[in-house]
Formats: C-alpha cells, sequence, structure tokens
C-alpha cells in the first residue's frame, strides 16, 4: 500500500504490515482475513511502477510518511520489512504512545555487523546483484532468504515485474548499521520475534536485541516467513499486542 490519499470512507488500519523483500501482498492474505481488526499492507516505493526509493534512509522516510498517514496501533515488519520498521523505531521511539503507534513488532530484521554470520550472507549476496543482474540472480538470493518452498509460494510475476525495485532493496539493506547503544535506545514498545526453524544466526539477532534490552520471542514451528508458516500463531500474537494495547488505553 503507498501513502496516496484515501478515501474518507475507508477506516484507519489497527494494524500495518511491511512485508521483507520482494515479498508480494499476498503471502499476509491468511493473517489478515483472520485477524478480526482493520489492516494494511504497506507498498514500499519503486513496486508497481511507482518510484522507487533512492537509498535505505529515503525509503525509511517513506515508511515514516505512510505511518503517520494511516496511524496504526501497530506496526508488523517481516525481514527486510522488520529492518525498515526498526530503522523507523530507531529514529521515532519518543513518538510511541496514545494517539500513535502503540507496539512495533520486528520478525527477523538485518542488524548489521551486530551479527556477523547474518552480516556476511546478506552482504555476499547482495554484492553479487549488480544494475544488469539477471532474474536468476535475484531469485538465488529470495530462495536464500526466504527458501525456494516459501519463495515458489508467490506469484512468479510479482517477482519479474518488480526485479528491478527488488534488485535495488537487496543493495540498500546492508546500508542499515545500527549499534548496541543504537538497540539500547528502544523502549518496551519493541518486540522482536525468530522462528523456531530459521538458522541459528537468526536466533543469534534475537540474542543480541534481547542484551540490548529488546523484548524477544521465539515463535514455535515457524521460520523466516511466519504468514505462511504458522498463519494462525501469528495472529494470536498480533491480537494478543491489539489486546494489550487496548487495555493500556483503557487504564
Amino acid at each position: 500500500m503507498s501513502s496516496s490519499p484515501r478515501p474518507s470512507s475507508d477506516p484507519l488500519p489497527s494494524v500495518l504490515f511491511v512485508p521483507g523483500i520482494g515479498m508480494p501482498p499476498q503471502a499476509l492474505g491468511a493473517v489478515r482475513w483472520a485477524l478480526a481488526a482493520p489492516s494494511a499492507v504497506w507498498q514500499r516505493p519503486g513496486y508497481r511502477a511507482t518510484e522507487p526509493g533512492s537509498s535505505f534512509d529515503a525509503v525509511v522516510d517513506q515508511l515514516s510518511d505512510a505511518i503517520a498517514e494511516l496511524r496504526p496501533s501497530i506496526v508488523v515488519g517481516i525481514s527486510g520489512g522488520a529492518t525498515l520498521a526498526l530503522a523507523w523505531a530507531l529514529r521515532t521511539s519518543a513518538v510511541f504512545g496514545p494517539g500513535s503507534v502503540e507496539r512495533v513488532i520486528v520478525h527477523e530484521p538485518f542488524l548489521g555487523g551486530l551479527v556477523p554470520e547474518l552480516d556476511h550472507n546478506v552482504a555476499s549476496l547482495a554484492a553479487r546483484i549488480g544494475d544488469d543482474s539477471s532474474l536468476a540472480d535475484i531469485l538465488a538470493f529470495l530462495d536464500t532468504v526466504y527458501g525456494e518452498h516459501h519463495r515458489r509460494r508467490f506469484p512468479p510475476e510479482w517477482v519479474d515485474r518488480n526485479s528491478i525495485t527488488i534488485a535495488d532493496e537487496i543493495r540498500m539493506i546492508p546500508e542499515f548499521e545500527p549499534t548496541l547503544a543504537d538497540l539500547g535506545s528502544i523502549d518496551r514498545s519493541i518486540l522482536a520475534t525468530v522462528g523456531e526453524l530459521s538458522p541459528v544466526f537468526r536466533r543469534q539477532a534475537n540474542e543480541v536485541l534481547a542484551s540490548a534490552g529488546v523484548e524477544t520471542l521465539l515463535l514455535p514451528g515457524a521460520g523466516h516467513l511466519p504468514p505462511i508458516d504458522q498463519p494462525e500463531l501469528f495472529v494470536r500474537l498480533i491480537e494478543r499486542e491489539l489486546d494489550a494495547e487496548v487495555r493500556s488505553t483503557a487504564a
């Protein structure tokens, strides 16, 4: 979803999803269908022929604009979307509270050099994606990140049509280099999740976040894509956070 003007009859979403690199909105369909609360999926710049972002920071700026317009209670980022949501939260932790975002859930964000094995994997794969990269190079990256069995559940035409944007995003992600001090500045409004079935370096990322005081949670039976791996579990998690936000506001 872009930040273009919305008809006044459309309800504001309680939940804003920020999908991962190359992840089509359909990947979130089961979760959005099951959620009782209204939700929206942010369409990042460059998809569907919209103006692309020029850098990681520029894309975070555009996410910030969308959040300011849509005013969700909860932002849910997955994979590269989690990285963008975490970067936004690092910038704007002072604005959390009533009338603004109450909670940000980040599932398996990239943390730069704080997790050396993850950093090496992402950076080495991104280095192979040049301006003239083939679709095969991009699919190889997505297969490595999501797993071929999951990536094949994405509409093939989505990846093909948005290949230039996806390549740009792959190159952008390593620009995010938070420090432990940055992560330590995040307040309790962040919840970092990791899948039980994800690689060790993903769990190491959550350990780094936990060491900085961020609340963390292991999702049983899930991997890098909980909306596909464990949609019912992911729905319960989001609704639990929404219920907690409602109780907090009422108090």
